[in-house]
């Protein structure tokens, strides 16, 4: 498979452009809307048996190690961190608009549905997001053919030609694997949307079971948006948002541990004892001129070094 892996089709099912692929010219447009039909039903069925355990009183803790131990497989797969956080994205939203909605979901009109909304626009706007960055691979491609013919064109010979042509479709394998992920891209995140509807709004259980797989989407979307992404070469868009992924670099392993930050939270406040105390440097200032105004130099001037407890820079 181009993108994901046998065990990521239990997320995300046969992708369009690989049933199309199989079937060929022969598919037709009622025949393409059935199978999407079954691939969503059979998605919504496995997501449902995902969230039970949470649903059935499984601690959010036990829920966090199960999905841990999922999402350390999914990510091994091709592409499979840029999936998880799709998938994650999708998963968090649908369960914020459900949570927060007062007429369809489990929400109040305490916001007057103010975040159902505002978590249907995020949706709304990576969804045209993706529209743009297809687009504009397919533009680059268009703008990378023409080139390549018109310096065949101006070849001496018929090798020669075909030498530049074979280099400018190398050239263009990226535009083509930006083009052909952000069309998968679309094609999973709509899937999923119609997924996690049928799954919160599964009217065989009651609405207490419903809210729970809610939270429990949630908690899995937040969960997979947190697994890491794999540094990238120049030449390749860094941004999440345009799911541009072109690298031949294997996938680093995913550490479900909560990542630290580089700035310790309280590298900017004040130590107990510097607050009470004064800093070093005045502390040396006020011993010398309590032994009869030598130098007021402070201690790193007078020595040359670094004041004991304050580091340079």
């Amino acid at each position: 498979m181009l993108f994901g892996s046998d065990q990521m089709e239990s997320f995300v099912g046969r992708l369009q452009l690989a049933t199309v692929a199989a079937a060929g010219a022969d598919l037709k447009r009622e025949e393409l809307h059935l199978l999407q039909d079954r691939r969503v039903a059979r998605l919504a069925v496995k997501l449902a048996a995902v969230l039970e355990g949470f649903v059935s009183g499984q601690s959010e803790e036990d829920f966090r190690r199960v999905t841990t131990a999922m999402a350390s497989e999914l990510v091994k797969a091709s592409y499979g961190e840029l999936m998880l956080h799709l998938i994650g994205f999708v998963y968090e939203k649908q369960s914020a608009e459900y949570l927060a909605d007062p007429v369809a979901g489990a929400g109040s009109w305490a916001d007057l549905g103010v975040r159902s909304g505002v978590a249907r626009a995020e949706q709304y706007g990576r969804r045209v997001q993706t529209q743009f960055a297809a687009v504009g691979a397919g533009l680059k491609i268009f703008k990378s053919y023409q080139s390549a013919e018109k310096e065949a064109a101006g070849a001496k010979t018929t090798e020669e030609g075909d030498v530049i042509r074979a280099k400018k479709t190398q050239d263009m394998l990226p535009h083509f694997l930006e083009a052909l992920w952000n069309t998968s891209a679309l094609d999973i995140e709509s899937t999923l949307r119609v997924v996690c509807d049928k799954v919160l709004h599964d009217h065989a259980v009651d609405a207490a079971a419903r809210k729970k797989r809610g939270v429990a989407l949630g908690v899995l979307g937040a969960f997979y948006t947190l697994v890491p992404i794999r540094p990238r070469w120049r030449g390749e868009r860094r941004s999440l948002r345009t799911f541009a992924v072109v690298s031949l670099r294997p996938p680093h392993a995913f550490n479900p541990r909560p990542r630290r930050l580089s700035t310790p939270p309280d590298a900017f406040e004040l130590h107990p004892d510097v607050r009470s105390n004064g800093t070093t440097l005045r502390r040396g200032i006020r011993r010398r001129e309590g032994a009869g105004g030598g130098d007021e130099r402070p201690d790193e001037e007078a020595g040359g070094g670094d004041a004991e407890g304050v580091p340079r820079g």
